[in-house]
C-alpha cells in the first residue's frame, strides 16, 4: 500500500509540474501575441448575381393624417 501511495503522490507531483510548465508556455504565448496589435488586411470579394439569395421582402406603411 505505500508504494501505491508513493506512486500516486509521484503522479500528482508530476502532474502539477506539467501544469505549471504548460501554464508558463500559455503565458508566453500571450506575450508575443495579441490579437490587437495584429494587422488585418482588407480583401474585396464581390458577389455573383447566384451568389444573392433574398431571404424576406417585407413592406411597411404607417397611414399619417387624421387619426393616424
Amino acid at each position: 500500500m505505500g508504494r501505491a501511495t508513493d506512486s500516486v503522490q509521484a503522479l500528482q507531483q508530476q502532474s502539477s509540474e506539467l501544469e505549471a510548465q504548460l501554464q508558463g508556455e500559455i503565458d508566453a504565448l500571450g506575450v508575443t501575441y495579441d490579437a490587437q496589435t495584429e494587422t488585418l488586411d482588407r480583401i474585396p470579394i464581390k458577389a455573383k448575381s447566384g451568389d444573392v439569395q433574398v431571404q424576406l421582402v417585407a413592406l411597411l406603411w404607417k397611414p399619417t393624417g387624421a387619426g393616424g
